[in-house]
């Protein structure tokens, strides 16, 4: 987002971005069958007893605290990096977009000035004026013209397509700042009930029935992440958003 790269450095960062997360996503994975295991809970209320994936009462517990400990301050990490990077993007998106809007007051200021400069001329001398000048300004000008407007359309065409490619990387940083906002908050509880049940053996034992069905609610919010992803996708492309615009449209007015 912040810096240009060509074809085949974006293809080799992809790659090796692949490989980083996939190394590191096996590498916290590996030790959970040690520190975990199926456990059976009972309800006393109830008299059921039930199954869940909980911290193993077996093995050692430093070795099992400190798993936890360092999964919950790599998930910390990478959301407070995340959030740096995604502020610093959004910031340079604000700066650019308020220079823009300043930019178009400024020239409208302008066209209107000169529009009432023009307006309290004294029209028969603005006529006359323009008349004696026009034939000498044409043929000044007109040389001036031919020379400059393969330029001029060059620079208006490289500026649309600067300010093209730049809305395009505005509208993608804006979609990934979204998707990983809803990445936070929908895995950020189960990473904290993660953390209080590996150092806490006993946790969910304690808990009320009516407690116990918040935290697995809480505890199954990453699902949203799932859900909504290849919404935040689809709506990015122009086409569908038109076609759902008239869906919803077509349904509200039935």
């Amino acid at each position: 987002m912040c810096m240009n790269l060509n074809h085949s450095k974006k293809l080799l960062f992809k790659r090796l971005s692949l490989v980083l997360a996939t190394l590191l996503s096996v590498i916290v994975a590996l030790p959970i069958p040690f520190v975990h295991e199926i456990i059976p809970v009972h309800n006393y209320r109830y008299n059921i007893t039930g199954m869940r994936c909980g911290s193993s009462p077996k093995g050692n517990n430093l070795a099992r605290n400190v798993y936890v400990i360092t999964v919950g301050v790599f998930g910390v990490t990478i959301g407070t990096t995340f959030i740096a990077l995604y502020s610093k993007i959004a910031y340079k998106m604000f700066v650019h977009f308020k220079s823009s809007s300043n930019q178009n007051d400024k020239k409208v200021k302008e066209i209107k000035v000169e529009a009432n400069d023009r307006g309290n001329k004294d029209p028969a001398n603005y006529k006359t004026n323009q008349e004696h000048s026009t034939d000498y300004d044409y043929q000044v000008n007109s040389n001036e013209n031919d020379s400059n407007t393969p330029i001029i359309s060059k620079q208006t065409g490289s500026a649309k397509r600067r300010e093209k490619d730049r809305g395009i990387t505005y509208r993608m940083a804006i979609m990934f700042i979204v998707i990983t906002l809803i990445f936070f908050i929908s895995y950020t509880p189960k990473l904290v009930m993660n953390i209080i049940s590996g150092i806490y053996k006993d946790f969910a034992v304690n808990l009320s029935t009516s407690q116990r069905t918040a935290i697995m609610f809480v505890n199954d919010m990453f699902i949203i992440n799932n859900i909504v992803n290849p919404f935040i996708y689809a709506f990015m492309d122009t086409k569908f958003r038109k076609e759902a615009k008239t869906l919803l449209k077509r349904a509200f007015d039935c």
